[in-house]
């Protein structure tokens, strides 16, 4: 009995740490081999991007830029788009580790961090070549060497990207938003060829050559990403609302708001002015449609859903006062419209970090019995 029981006791526990390491050595393997795979990428990028040349300029190079560019966006959105399943929150409660579970196979949510990865780093990658290139213009290596360099930068990207895709949470896509909104914003206005926009709005530098590309990309994925982030807290008010917590009416205007605050900044970017006729007007209209959506769940958002503290309803409505006190400044013209627009970001920004902290507080520690509640698998 005593061999019995010790082979069988030694049989089953290397099974179990086995099983206990998968996820980790699956989160290792994947950066690995996307590092390799962006390898090559680069490789490749670099025989396209400048053939038959003896020598490379490294920057100033429009070409050569380019190059590093396109490989950190497919190696973004290649590693991310199939990495995004492997995101895994084995210390979270059961309502939040199901909220991620779906969110990681749900197509709309992994295409928009995909795309969101994928374009920070060719922008950042774009930016770092733009500032390097004021300092060592002219400055260039052998072909062999530059696509070597090209190589290992994409590398780089697989396995940078590779980790990201293994811890990726909604917490990273709200930080990859607000990066993408403001980052774009101030490397526009530090490219634009309009250097009076500010006495006009930040929307100006989507319309001006140079930084209308960045502004009005950064703000269009900014804006896919609140959709995107909306779904997964909706997906909670939907248990609340089947555990009988939220009434129909408040689930719907919930829903309403939170689409109408990624429709409205998607909108933004998507309409820059004078671009094609009527485009004023639906940059217009976006941009107010989200800011009444933002203000009604600032004030609201803890009323119709009530999981979040006292806390988080002071300071939410203390942003929703700020955003209504620049509209009193624009109105009363104690504040430029680029200041109130920039002010405005930073209380939306601010407002969904905070959203997203409080939510993902309750979503650890809410009941399992969500869960059971009919339709919620």
């Amino acid at each position: 009995m005593k061999a019995s029981v010790s082979v069988s006791t030694t049989s089953v526990r290397p099974a179990a740490i086995a099983n206990q390491m998968t996820e980790q050595e699956r989160a290792l393997n994947f950066s690995v081999v996307a590092a390799i795979i962006s390898a090559a990428i680069g490789a490749v990028v670099a025989l396209v991007t400048f053939p038959g040349q003896d020598f490379v300029p490294i920057f100033g190079s429009p070409g050569l830029v380019n190059g590093y560019a396109i490989t950190a966006v497919i190696a973004g959105v290649g590693v991310m788009m199939y990495g995004y399943r492997y995101s895994d929150l084995p210390h979270a409660g059961p309502v939040r580790a199901e909220l991620h579970r779906r969110s990681r196979r749900d197509w709309f949510q992994r295409i928009v961090a995909a795309a969101s990865t994928g374009i920070l780093l060719g922008m950042g990658t774009s930016i770092v070549f733009y500032v390097l290139s004021k300092a060592f213009l002219g400055a260039g290596v052998q072909w062999w060497l530059g696509s070597l360099l090209l190589a290992v930068f994409g590398m780089v990207m697989g396995w940078v990207v590779g980790g990201i895709a293994t811890g990726f949470t909604d917490r990273t896509l709200i930080m990859m938003g607000l990066i993408m909104a403001f980052g774009t914003i101030l490397f526009a206005a530090i490219v634009t060829t309009n250097q009076v926009w500010w006495q006009f709005s930040v929307s100006n530098l989507g319309t001006v050559a140079g930084s209308d590309m960045f502004l009005n990309v950064g703000v269009s994925m900014a804006g896919l990403i609140i959709l995107a982030y909306g779904l997964t807290v909706n997906r909670l008010f939907v248990m609340l609302h089947r555990s009988g917590m939220i009434s129909t009416l408040k689930l719907r205007l919930l829903e309403i708001c939170y689409i109408i605050c990624g429709l409205g900044i998607l909108g933004v970017g998507l309409f820059p002015y004078w671009y094609r006729p009527n485009y004023a007007l639906y940059h217009d209209i976006s941009s107010h449609s989200a800011l009444v959506a933002f203000c009604l769940l600032m004030f609201f958002g803890s009323v119709w859903a009530p999981i979040y503290p006292k806390l988080y309803r002071n300071v939410a409505i203390a942003l929703g006062f700020g955003s209504i006190g620049v509209v009193v400044l624009l109105v009363t013209g104690l504040s430029l419209f680029a200041a109130a627009q920039v002010i405005w970001f930073v209380l939306w920004g601010s407002f969904l970090y905070i959203n997203e902290i409080f939510t993902t507080a309750y979503a650890d520690t809410a009941p399992a019995e969500l869960l059971q509640q009919p339709g919620t698998r």
